[in-house]
Parts: structure tokens; C-alpha cells; sequence
């Protein structure tokens, strides 16, 4: 998946323009897709130029020329070529589990700062994507809606997780010098 596919797909559900585009990507597609605003420009200027999209320039008075993008029947048939395709393996770049990893090095106040500030910016992407859930409910496919709960389930089991590890952390770790083995206590497993 890249750019391109993203940006086509949004197409495919009507015009827009690239503040509509960046809008999707923050609100709608956050939880899977993880583009910069400053990729949306540059991936509409080369789907322009292979014929895969086309602009128009709506005059506005007083404000800045809007473009509108829409897609093309080249670009259609791109965007069917893409979900015709093998899924292929989701890409995961985590820089906490990255921390985690070599957390040995650090002191085990520093890993726990590590965790909470992840748990907090993972309980502030639940809230916005619960928020995104109720105000789009109505109007998703199910195909969509399966997307956006698996967001939600997705964030809501590394929020469980990243609590069991502070409070395993708080509660006598310290360096290497284990309470007991973590493969014991199995504090990792999520609750069925």
C-alpha cells in the first residue's frame, strides 16, 4: 500500500480537494496509514502527470485559488488493479518497542516515561478514532466499519498492555534484578 493507492481510494468516492485528502488521512486513516501531510501534495502531482487524476481550479474571491482533484478512468482502473492484488505484510515501525528493545541500557524510570508517554498518546488516538466511529457509524460500509473496529480494538489492547507493563515495572523491576520471571507472571496476556 502506498500513497498513491490511498489517495486513488479517496477519489473513488468523489472529488476532493488536498485539504479534504489531508483531513481523511488524519481523521479516517490514522490508524492504519501513516502519511505526512507534506506526502498528499507530491502524490497528487504525480497521479496528475500519469493521467491517473485530473485538477480543477475552482476561482475563489478574496482567498487562495481551490483545487479539486477527481479520478480518471486510468486512475479507476489503477485503484482496481491495486485491490485486485496480494495483500501484503503489514510494515510496523514502533519507536517504543524500538526503546524497549535495548531498554537494558536505561534505567528503568526512564522505560517507565517511555510507556506512559506512549499509554497517553494511545489513549489520545482511541479517543479521536471512538470519535470518528460514532460520527461515521451511520454511513460506512461494512468494510469500512471493520477497518475502523479493528482500529479500536487494535488501541485498545496496546493501552492494556502498555498499563500491565508500567505497573509490572512499578512493582519491582529494576535493571535486570527480575521479582520473578516475566515468563511466569505471563502479565502480557490480554484478557479473553
Amino acid at each position: 500500500m502506498q500513497a498513491k493507492d490511498i489517495v486513488l481510494g479517496l477519489l473513488m468516492q468523489g472529488p476532493k480537494s488536498g485539504y479534504d485528502i489531508k483531513q481523511a488521512y488524519e481523521l479516517n486513516l490514522s490508524h492504519f496509514f501513516d502519511a505526512s501531510y507534506g506526502s498528499v501534495y507530491p502524490t497528487l502531482k504525480q497521479l496528475e502527470k500519469a493521467g491517473h487524476i485530473r485538477k480543477e481550479t475552482i476561482i475563489q474571491e478574496g482567498k487562495p485559488n481551490k483545487h479539486v482533484y477527481s479520478i480518471t478512468d486510468e486512475g479507476r482502473q489503477k485503484f482496481v488493479q491495486y485491490l485486485a492484488s496480494p495483500v501484503q505484510p503489514d510494515l510496523y515501525r514502533s519507536d517504543v518497542l524500538a526503546r524497549l528493545y535495548f531498554g537494558g541500557f536505561a534505567h528503568v524510570q526512564e522505560v517507565t516515561g517511555w510507556l506512559e508517554e506512549t499509554l497517553e498518546l494511545r489513549q489520545s488516538l482511541l479517543q479521536q478514532l471512538e470519535a470518528v466511529y460514532e460520527e461515521s457509524k451511520t454511513i460506512l460500509s461494512p468494510p469500512q466499519m471493520l477497518s475502523l473496529q479493528l482500529g479500536l480494538i487494535d488501541y485498545r489492547s496496546q493501552i492494556c498492555m502498555f498499563e500491565r507493563a508500567i505497573s509490572y515495572l512499578k512493582s519491582g523491576y529494576n535493571n535486570g534484578e527480575q521479582i520473578e520471571s516475566l515468563h511466569e507472571l505471563e502479565w502480557w496476556k490480554v484478557a479473553k
